[in-house]
């Protein structure tokens, strides 16, 4: 590794038309939007290392750690750190989040086909405005204080179908399991409609790619909260086979309207 140690640096490019990271209109840069750039920054340094050598799996633990505004410049940094990458994004040189990739460029398993049927989950559950960016079905509930959900599959055209049309993406799982978890507090927890939950930090262990002919399924196996702390994990299986293909961890504080107005105005 020793010819590819230097600091990757780059901007993150905003653009507030941006039909999925701008679902609807925000007064902030989306965590989402974030993840992308700092990803697609290490993968590209990890190409620089394995070459045409697609990785199979990602490892990735990042945390928000300030509010990143839009109108300021975010610079994204990544540096190699204990095989694999360390990365953060900041403004104004005040880090906004950072976090740790690695990946794995083991050959890919095989996965099971099939088909099943969901309906996508209500938009106001999952806090997005277009329904073509609903990724979460609805809640399954197979057993007593057991949730699941089916991954939906965005429409032909959709950006998450840009790259690779046949495959599922890490960005793809990973707001599918945001969106779940999202859903959850609403309709288990009683979290009020109107709530804002922001995003603290988010732990991946997945497949990078995972062919769309492939149902996969969301199960929550572990929910903790504290006061307006909220964290939970969910394993990721195929829906056909039940087996386990990774895990996906998210923690939020939920704050109300009148709270979130205070803090952005403080």
């Amino acid at each position: 590794m020793s010819s590819f140690t230097t600091e990757r640096l780059s901007e993150l490019c905003v653009d507030t038309t941006d039909p999925f990271f701008f679902d609807h209109t925000l007064d902030h840069i989306p965590g989402m939007l974030l993840f992308n750039g700092l990803l697609q920054l290490s993968q590209a340094a990890e190409a620089a290392i394995t070459g045409p050598v697609a990785p199979h799996r990602l490892r990735a633990e990042i945390k928000f750690t300030k509010i990143c505004e839009l109108d300021r410049t975010t610079t994204l940094t990544c540096v190699p750190h204990d095989q694999g990458w360390k990365v953060a994004a900041a403004q104004d040189g005040r880090e906004v989040c950072h976090g740790a990739f690695g990946f794995d460029s083991a050959p890919p398993r095989a996965y099971a086909p099939g088909e099943v049927t969901s309906r996508p989950a209500p938009a106001h559950l999952v806090h997005r405005h277009r329904p073509e960016n609903i990724l979460a079905g609805e809640v399954l509930r197979p057993a007593d204080d057991v949730f699941e959900t089916f991954l939906m599959a965005p429409p032909d055209g959709h950006v998450l179908r840009s790259a690779d049309p046949g495959h599922r993406t890490v960005v793809e799982i990973a707001e599918a399991g945001r969106q779940f978890g999202t859903m959850l507090e609403h309709t288990e927890h009683d979290l009020p409609l109107d709530a804002q939950m922001l995003w603290l930090s988010m732990s991946l262990d997945i497949p990078c790619r995972v062919s769309r002919g492939t149902p996969l399924k969301l199960r929550r196996v572990d929910r903790k909260a504290r006061s307006r702390w909220v964290s939970a994990r969910f394993l990721l299986l195929e829906a056909v086979t039940g087996a386990e293909l990774g895990s996906l961890s998210y923690a939020s504080y939920n704050v109300d309207p009148a709270g979130y107005r205070q803090m952005r105005s403080a």
